[in-house]
C-alpha cells in the first residue's frame, strides 16, 4: 500500500515542470503585490481624511505630516505597480513561450508522420507512375495521328457526323428510357364520359336530306256531308 501512495506522489510531483513552478511563484508574488497595493491605498485614503480633520481643529503641522505619509504611501503604490506590470509581463511572455513550444511540438509529429507517410511511397515509384502515365499518352496521340492520316478530308467529315449521330442516338435513347407523366385518371373518366354522350347523341338524331323535296298537290271530288250540312 505504501509503494502505491509512493508511486503516485511520484508521478504527481513528475507532472509538474520547471515552467509550471516558475508561473505558480509569479502567481503568488502577483498575489502578494495586489494585496500590499490594497493595504497602501486604504492608507492614502486615511491620511487624507486625517488631514482634513487637523485641518479643521487648525493643527497645520500635524496635517502637513499626513499629507506627507500620504505622499510616501503613493510613491510606494507607483513601485509596486510596476512591479505587478513586470509580473504580468512575464506571466504573458511564458504562456506564449508555452503555447509555441505546444505548436512546435504539434509540428514535429505532423513532420514526423508526414515523413512516414513519405517512405510508404518513394519518390522513384511516383515518378516512374508519371512516366508510364506520360508513355501511354503520348503512345495514344500516335496512334491516333497514324489513323487521322490514313483518311482524307471527306473519311474524317463522315466519322464527325457518325459521332453525331451515335450521340443523337444515345440522347434519343436517354429519353425514350425517361419515365412518362401520368394522366389523372379523373381527367381520363371525363373525357371518355363526353365521348360516349356526344355518340349517344349522334345516333338519336334524325338524318336531313340533302336532296329538294317535291311537293305535289292532290286533288279529290269534294262532297256534301249529311250531318254538317257543308261541303268537305
Amino acid at each position: 500500500m505504501g509503494n502505491l501512495l509512493s508511486s503516485s506522489h511520484k508521478s504527481s510531483r513528475a507532472t509538474i515542470t520547471d515552467h509550471d513552478r516558475a508561473v505558480l511563484a509569479l502567481k503568488a508574488q502577483r498575489k502578494k503585490l495586489e494585496d500590499q497595493s490594497k493595504l497602501l491605498e486604504k492608507r492614502i485614503d486615511q491620511n487624507v481624511a486625517v488631514a482634513r480633520e487637523l485641518i479643521v481643529v487648525q493643527k497645520k503641522d500635524r496635517a502637513l505630516l499626513a499629507l506627507k505619509r500620504k505622499k510616501l504611501s503613493e510613491n510606494q503604490l507607483q513601485n509596486i505597480q510596476a512591479y505587478l506590470m513586470n509580473v504580468e509581463d512575464m506571466l504573458s511572455n511564458m504562456e506564449l513561450t508555452k503555447q509555441q513550444s505546444n505548436v512546435m511540438n504539434a509540428l514535429n509529429q505532423g513532420n514526423e508522420a508526414l515523413k512516414k507517410a513519405q517512405q510508404g511511397m518513394p519518390l522513384d515509384d511516383i515518378q516512374r507512375l508519371m512516366d508510364e502515365s506520360a508513355e501511354a499518352k503520348e503512345y495514344q496521340d500516335k496512334v491516333q495521328d497514324i489513323i487521322s492520316q490514313q483518311l482524307d478530308a471527306s473519311d474524317n467529315e463522315a466519322v464527325l457526323h457518325e459521332l453525331e449521330q451515335l450521340e443523337a442516338a444515345a440522347l434519343q435513347e436517354e429519353i425514350s428510357e425517361m419515365p412518362t407523366v401520368p394522366v389523372a385518371d379523373e381527367e381520363q373518366k371525363q373525357k371518355a364520359a363526353e365521348a360516349l354522350a356526344a355518340a349517344a347523341a349522334k345516333e338519336k338524331l334524325p338524318s336531313v336530306p340533302t336532296s329538294k323535296v317535291r311537293l305535289t298537290l292532290l286533288t279529290q271530288p269534294a262532297h256534301h256531308c249529311s250531318h254538317c250540312k257543308r261541303v268537305c
